[in-house]
């Protein structure tokens, strides 16, 4: 049986056979020394080899093998051919250009999260960089598109931020760029200064944190919205007691209640994500169920209020009802008041219709005939909402459509039409 023994490679503990870490340590030293890499380059290194080690099936805490460090050097390749020295150099020369020549149609792009570029959460800019656009492109589309998508585009975003790796090594930032990952590039990686520049920086922090504080004032307006909305409908509601559409309207008020309470949550999630400028799982996971809350809540304020509407529309017509006054021989009508006044149509006799809902807590119209020759002066005295206040009542709908009266005569001249601004006369 082999001796095992411990090693760490980019801060990830390894178990390794004695005879193995051996070999590796001396590849290590001698990438060091060929390429006269820094630290930070041998990191990065180092977090490559992980990444192939992971690829073999060797994770945290495994056992890597001679034969897993005799694979690493093979994909990985020499120090030699990356020797800084002339004779290496000269010795090597094939074996570089048909290096060169392998990578220069690019190596497969990798979809990641450029947090070094990132104003929320890196996908913007991790997006850009895979189709090789400019970062500004893609953030005027992501702002544009949750107005065009109805609030789908963020549930992408969301998605795309739990999803995503992002681009944390230096290996992981050439994938995103389609860049071979090798001993050289690897090294130039690591000596690049990572992230934007100072002043981009604070450029990034001063918009999310305008961004968080939008966000985190639209949370408490939802949050007055739904006390106080929530309060007047709830008042609204149980007074509704002569109405079938009552369980509907409460439905409807369920799920708008529970449609506010998911939209706050979210809102205060995303401030909150913000300002602390990550999106921890959990968190994430919280705001895509409160988005699935929301259309749910929302599918079922729309079944809720078009139930209503319709029961309402029903209710309307069966308590409408309509009083028949004959005038006799009367030549013109006159129809005093602010009751809704227009030409029935043709009719022998003249009449008039009054139409009316007869509902509980409603006075049945009063109508007066008064004749003045051959003129007969009509006067309809009705409930107005100007007489009693029910916001659920006939007065929902205007005095003009509770109460309205149509005159039958045999022409349109029966009637006066120019003494009130407020009587309509419809010509046939």
């Amino acid at each position: 049986m082999k001796e095992i023994t411990n090693i760490h490679l980019a801060k990830t503990p390894f178990r390794v056979e004695v005879e193995a870490k051996h070999a590796l340590g001396a590849y290590l030293a001698s990438i060091q020394q060929r390429m006269h890499a820094e630290p930070e380059a041998m990191r990065e290194i180092e977090a490559r080899m992980v990444e192939l080690l992971a690829e073999r099936g060797v994770t945290r805490d495994g056992v890597v093998t001679a034969e897993d460090v005799t694979a690493l050097r093979r994909q990985m390749g020499e120090p030699r051919e990356f020797a800084s020295d002339a004779a290496a150099e000269e010795d090597d020369a094939a074996l570089r250009d048909a290096a060169e020549a392998a990578s220069a149609g690019g190596a497969p792009k990798q979809l990641m999260r450029d947090t070094d570029h990132a104003v929320i959460g890196g996908v913007c800019a991790g997006v850009a960089a895979y189709f090789g656009v400019s970062p500004l492109w893609i953030r005027l589309l992501a702002i544009i598109s949750p107005f065009m998508t109805f609030g789908t585009a963020m549930l992408i975003y969301i998605v795309m931020w739990l999803s995503v790796p992002p681009a944390v090594t230096a290996s992981d930032k050439l994938r995103m760029a389609g860049k071979p990952v090798t001993f050289d590039s690897l090294k130039k990686a690591a000596a690049e200064p990572a992230g934007s520049s100072q002043a981009a920086q604070t450029a990034a922090k001063v918009l999310r944190i305008m961004i968080g504080c939008g966000v985190l004032m639209m949370a408490l307006g939802a949050v007055v919205a739904l006390i106080v909305g929530g309060v007047i409908s709830a008042a609204a509601i149980s007074r509704m007691g002569d109405f079938a559409a009552q369980g509907w309207l409460w439905l409807a008020y369920g799920c708008a209640v529970l449609g506010g309470v998911a939209l706050t949550a979210l809102l205060s999630l995303g401030a909150w994500s913000i300002f602390a400028w990550r999106l921890k799982r959990p968190v994430g996971i919280a705001m895509l169920a409160m988005l699935l809350v929301g259309a749910i809540a929302v599918s079922g304020l729309a079944v809720g209020g078009m139930n209503a509407g319709m029961s309402l529309e029903r209710q309307m017509r069966d308590v409408q009802r309509t009083k028949v006054v004959d005038l006799a021989d009367a030549s013109t009508v006159r129809v005093d008041g602010t009751t809704r006044a227009s030409y029935g149509g043709y009719a022998e006799k003249p009449r008039i219709e009054v139409d009316y809902l007869q509902m509980k807590g409603v006075t049945e119209p009063t109508v007066t005939v008064a004749k003045d020759g051959s003129r007969a002066i009509v006067t309809v005295q009705h409930d107005t909402c100007r007489d009693r206040y029910d916001i659920f009542s006939a007065c929902t709908y205007s005095p003009k459509d509770y109460v309205s009266v149509r005159v039958y005569g045999p022409s349109p001249q029966i009637m006066e039409a120019d003494h009130r601004p407020d009587v309509v006369t419809d010509r046939p």
